[in-house]
């Protein structure tokens, strides 16, 4: 059987019990005092944005062991963190990716199953995965001469997590962004993930020793080669469309990821 035929599986939330809970609110809390000592000591904090289906967990997982470098203090942080949760001061580096891949990839970790929760919008999702087969399915059906599978599609790119989320999620407007440009340490790409994960441990100052996992292995959260990943130039058009801010948002992060560089290279002023 394929795998894109395989009953969908769910991942229900577990449930903490109140000793739990109050070990995760200890663990927390510990965290954020430890972070606030070393920032009034003068130290720097540098945070990991991370943006789903960009290579995020690759590079958690590559430097999760080396929090603490002589230079900075590396907080990771969830999904749900951004920019502006970000203290003015600390630095922050993330990952982009070409949003129309960015696509493919998260609709293909959501129909193959993977850490599938019951969110508010789980009725929908389950609906819309069963519905649409292939990645390319769903970009081609966002034009459909029918309306109502246009309408289908349209719902189902605003039900299927990472689906339907945009870059500006996190870094709430290029305007917002460019104000807090002087706070970014680094800027990276996933189509350039090695490459660009070597820059990022010099200027984290990592151990030689640190490496990404590889590709195919569970630490990089990478989708099975069983699902298709073909876009045709209709599919690639209308996510062009849909994610049009995406494109605009990769652009100028493109155009500033050098000045960004140079910056750090230069040190401080």
């Amino acid at each position: 059987m394929k795998l894109a035929d395989r009953k969908l599986t769910v991942m229900q939330k577990p449930k903490r019990s109140p000793r739990q809970r109050f070990n995760k609110f200890v663990q927390t809390t510990t965290r954020k005092i430890k972070l606030r000592w070393f920032r009034l000591r003068g130290g720097q904090i540098v945070n990991f944005l991370h943006i789903p289906k960009t290579g995020g967990s690759a590079v958690k997982n590559a430097i999760g062991n080396n929090l603490s470098t002589t230079q900075y203090k590396v907080h990771l942080r969830g999904h749900s963190c951004h920019l502006k949760e970000i203290p003015k001061g600390d630095k922050f580096f993330f990952f982009l990716r070409d949003p129309a891949q960015r696509f493919v990839s998260a609709f293909n970790h959501k129909k193959a199953g993977k850490k599938r929760w019951k969110h508010k919008k789980f009725a929908e999702e389950t609906a819309a995965l069963a519905r649409f087969q292939t990645a390319n399915h769903l970009a081609e059906s966002l034009s459909s001469g029918s309306e109502e599978t246009k309408q289908a599609a349209i719902a189902a790119m605003n039900c299927i997590e990472h689906v339907n989320t945009f870059y500006l999620d996190w870094f709430h407007s290029q305007e917002y962004f460019l104000s807090r440009l002087p706070d970014a340490l680094y800027i990276g790409f996933q189509e350039s993930l090695d490459q660009d994960f070597l820059t990022l441990m010099q200027i984290l100052k990592l151990p030689n020793v640190t490496h990404l996992p590889a590709r195919d292995s569970l630490e990089a959260n990478k989708n099975s080669d069983e699902l298709s990943t073909e876009l045709t130039q209709k599919a690639k058009e209308n996510l062009e469309r849909w994610y049009a801010d995406d494109y605009d948002f990769l652009r100028l992060c493109q155009e500033k990821a050098p000045d960004v560089l140079a910056n750090y290279q230069r040190g401080p002023t």
